[in-house]
């Protein structure tokens, strides 16, 4: 025979009708067991390690697995990559220096360039000079 404890209803005039503890116990005391074949509690042994919560952990195992699989690899890319990082780093401050470097010769030679053209006009000029005395010379004799 089944009984069910008294407090499985209780009504309050000011909460009004809220669940109480519902058990359900054999007339002898033991606890009820689903009947074969129906969902429910099952034997005691598959209620300690049911197939499904052993599927559940293998397949989680075998995800960790090709995680740490996984990871290895990865790891190794990210240092090969930080390697590539370091190494584009180099060659980037080396091409600013040499930028740098051109840009400071270009204004080296700008300038001298610049002095030089300024001393060929002045030689010119003086040249010019010297053969118009040459020719006022010669025109005047």
């Amino acid at each position: 025979m089944l009984h069910v404890s008294k407090a499985a209803a209780i009504i309050d005039d000011k909460t009004g009708p809220r669940l109480g503890h519902i058990s359900a116990r054999t007339k002898s005391g033991g606890s009820l067991k689903s009947p074969p074949g129906c969902p429910g509690i099952a034997s005691p042994s598959e209620a300690k390690d049911p197939p499904r919560l052993k599927e559940l952990l293998d397949r989680v195992s075998s995800i960790q697995d090709e995680k740490d699989q996984l990871s290895a690899p990865l790891g190794q890319l990210k240092e090969g990559d930080q390697k590539k990082n370091s190494k584009l780093d180099k060659e980037r401050a080396e091409v600013v220096r040499l930028k740098e470097e051109l840009e400071g010769l270009k204004s080296q030679h700008g300038k001298e360039l610049a002095l030089a053209t300024e001393s060929a006009k002045k030689e010119v000029a003086a040249l010019k000079e010297e053969h118009a005395r040459e020719l006022a010379e010669v025109k005047n004799n």
